[in-house]
């Protein structure tokens, strides 16, 4: 069926209710009931680790007043970052919301709430919606009572559900992916801290050092192997990348539909480029004037503020443009391996060393000056190799990960629209 056959309602029609979260906000408890705020908002879900938890009292209190989510539910930031993520919610959990984030529920009679969700973050959609129907001059959000009127175009249930699949299935794809990232690094990491923090790494005679009665000394570390060295990122340092201040303007360009990506803090999180959906490009042209010195395979890229010392490892010959609040960091090789220094830097003790140098007070940040004060442990290069074989190997399937999640949100932004104009027909 053509778009243009496609029946329009109001979201009023076709939702049983349009509402928010609570417009109280219960103060916080060590342990409780997580209550969600648009700032623990996800591509795919709520992040429940980084909700503020509740009481029981405040929790019951808020699920009696409609602020818990069920199942089929479309969740909307629509404070802030308004439209930037919409969730549909898959399982029940014990988690209710703030105002900060818009309860849909779509009377699944007509709508399919797959359908609904990518219909929101289709560009021309989300381009009317902040024309039309968001206020606000510090804080921008969505208005819910003129939200409830807007239009929405909408094909037979099962064309709505055979967008939805083929829109979804790539996400499951990247969503997959996500987890098999999470399953490596925490492999990494347990490597890593058997080796770097237990000390037990195999020794000569392949056994446990510490346990097996390996010497320790004294160092600003603490206790470590005799032979092992502390020295600061100055000494370990080939290369410091620092492009913070340029923009496309200041280079008499601008941003492109498409080319190389420009990274800036917002697109590292937790070792993965995030935010891809938003991302911005440069033009070749731009990126030569931009990138006197060029990210290499091996190379860090380091957050410097909001928030500081998240870290991504490039380990393929990809280009980046490194755009606002980061660092690329370049290991010298004979001094520290790069794979090993990217875990070093993720350490709870050089992560709280880079705390520690940062300064501000609304937004919080570190200086290069500061960065290269930061002690991070050498051991002797055999024991380097030995770990840099392993770490190297996990680094490289999770760059492959990344890299497909890469193509299948190029794939999946590109069809979105099409989709919803009618422009690729799907057959029935």
């Amino acid at each position: 069926m053509s778009c243009n056959e496609w029946k329009e309602y109001t979201l009023d029609e076709v939702c049983i209710s349009i509402t928010d979260g609570s417009h109280s906000s219960p103060k916080s408890v060590e342990n409780g009931y997580p209550m969600a705020s648009v700032k623990d908002m996800g591509y795919f879900e709520i992040n429940i680790d980084s909700c503020r938890q509740i009481s029981e009292e405040d929790y019951q209190k808020l699920v009696n007043g409609k602020c818990k989510p069920e199942i089929n539910d479309v969740l909307i930031a629509k404070d802030g970052s308004y439209m930037k993520f919409v969730n549909v919610v898959k399982e029940e959990k014990d988690l209710v919301l703030l105002s900060s984030i818009a309860i849909l529920k779509p009377n699944i009679d007509i709508l399919n709430p797959l359908f609904l969700k990518y219909y929101l973050l289709t560009p021309n959609v989300k381009h009317e919606l902040e024309y039309g129907y968001v206020s606000g001059s510090a804080i921008r959000r969505i208005v819910l009572k003129d939200f409830k009127r807007f239009p929405i175009k909408l094909p037979p249930s099962e064309e709505q559900e055979k967008i939805a699949n083929i829109l979804s299935s790539l996400d499951d794809k990247i969503e997959l992916n996500n987890e098999m990232n999470k399953t490596l690094e925490e492999m990494a990491q347990s490597i890593f801290k058997r080796w770097f923090v237990d000390f037990e790494f195999p020794n000569d005679e392949g056994q446990p050092y510490k346990s097996s009665g390996g010497e320790m000394v004294d160092s600003e570390f603490g206790m470590i192997p005799n032979g092992w060295e502390v020295k600061n990122l100055d000494e370990v340092l080939e290369l410091i990348i620092d492009y913070r201040g340029k923009t496309p303007k200041k280079l008499g360009s601008d941003w492109s539909d498409e080319g190389i990506m420009a990274l800036s803090a917002k697109h590292i999180k937790d070792g993965n480029l995030v935010n891809l959906e938003v991302i911005k490009y440069v033009s070749n042209e731009l990126y030569e004037k931009w990138m006197k010195d060029k990210l290499k395979m091996g190379d860090i890229i380091m957050t410097s503020e909001a928030p500081v010392g998240e870290l991504y490892y490039i380990n393929t010959n990809t280009e980046y443009c490194l755009s606002q609040r980061v660092y690329g960091l370049r290991s010298n090789k004979n001094i520290l391996k790069s794979s090993l220094l990217y875990y070093m830097l993720d350490s709870k003790h050089v992560k709280g060393q880079i705390l520690n140098r940062s300064t501000g007070t609304t937004v919080v940040g570190i200086r290069q000056t500061e960065l290269r004060k930061v002690n991070v442990i050498v051991p002797p290069m055999n024991i380097q190799e030995s770990i840099s074989i392993l770490l190297d190997k996990i680094l490289s399937k999770k760059e492959i990960l990344d890299n497909e999640n890469t193509n299948l949100a190029q794939i999946r932004n590109s069809i979105l629209p099409k989709l919803m104009n009618g422009e690729i027909k799907i057959g029935i």
